[in-house]
């Protein structure tokens, strides 16, 4: 194979990979423009149950001391089910380390959610299981449901109750990593002002114990739709620079397949010249003789 036939080759390749790169940066827009719906919507239904929350334990201090937000050694931490997404599940490991330090946290238990995040822990001890993470918005539902289910048998193994999520948000341009603490919006309420509480056609108990399973679900919904459209944010942005790079190295390439091209013609017209002195120097011996 000629050099200008490897480089037509790899050139070939080259624009496979960029075909399949641009691809998948159009899915994460995709996805971005589907998330952002979404959590514009869990954001309002957030906002409503906190409120709830606030006003129901107000006018029942009685269940405030079940309310108590403790330090938990308990992390959950939403990583990338898939790769091409910049340094997304290095900013969750990094701040976890730094969490557990400053918080003198022992002996931490860590579930994990995303493929991508488990493999960068793989040899990690604290890790205690690993879900799959959402390849598109409409698989959230299910993992959080995994998610539950392995925190009841956390808390039911190790007789513990608290817990902590460590997940990557966008804030404004760049993608940082942050902890939410469940419940902390319900510490130090005060009492109500009214006399009189709120009638519930439920018992006080169970009341509380229904509000707070659909704050669960609606606080892990914002968390997992912030996470996933962090994770699409930053592959978007990492596929354009990959992009950027490949483009140049195609021009590079394609340059030099020109100068070979032109190396090969200049030589053709080197050889044409030559093949036409050596008949015109026999014609004149033939007719000098």
């Amino acid at each position: 194979m000629t050099k200008k036939a490897r480089f037509k080759a790899h050139l070939q390749t080259l624009d496979k990979i960029g075909t399949m790169m641009t691809a998948m940066r159009n899915l994460s827009f995709i996805e971005m423009n589907r998330v952002t719906k979404c959590l514009a919507t869990q954001e309002k239904m957030n906002a409503m149950i906190q409120q709830i929350g606030i006003d129901f334990l107000s006018s029942y201090p009685q269940l405030l001391a079940q309310m108590e937000v403790v330090e938990s050694n308990v992390y959950i931490l939403i990583g990338a089910e898939r790769g091409f997404c910049g340094g997304f599940n290095d900013n969750l490991i990094r701040y976890l380390e730094t969490h557990l330090v400053h918080h003198s946290i022992k002996n931490p238990k860590i579930i994990i959610v995303g493929q991508k995040l488990a493999a960068k822990m793989m040899d990690d001890q604290r890790v205690i299981q690993v879900i799959a993470g959402p390849n598109t918005v409409d698989e959230i539902s299910n993992i959080i449901l995994n998610v539950i289910n392995a925190l009841t048998l956390v808390f039911t193994e190790f007789k513990l109750s608290a817990w902590n999520i460590i997940f990557n948000k966008k804030i404004k341009t760049r993608v940082e990593a942050t902890v939410k603490q469940p419940f902390i919006e319900f510490k130090n309420i005060k009492k109500s002002d009214f006399k009189i509480p709120p009638q519930l056609n439920l018992s006080d108990q169970q009341f509380m114990i229904e509000l707070m399973n659909q704050y669960v679900f609606f606080m892990l919904y914002s968390l997992f739709y912030q996470s996933f459209f962090a994770e699409n944010y930053n592959r978007a942005n990492h596929l354009d620079s990959a992009l950027e790079r490949l483009q140049k190295k195609v021009t590079c390439l394609t340059h030099s397949i020109n100068l070979l091209r032109q190396e090969e013609v200049t030589q053709e017209i080197q050889n044409i010249m030559l093949s036409t002195q050596i008949i015109l120097e026999e014609i004149h011996n033939e007719i000098g003789s």
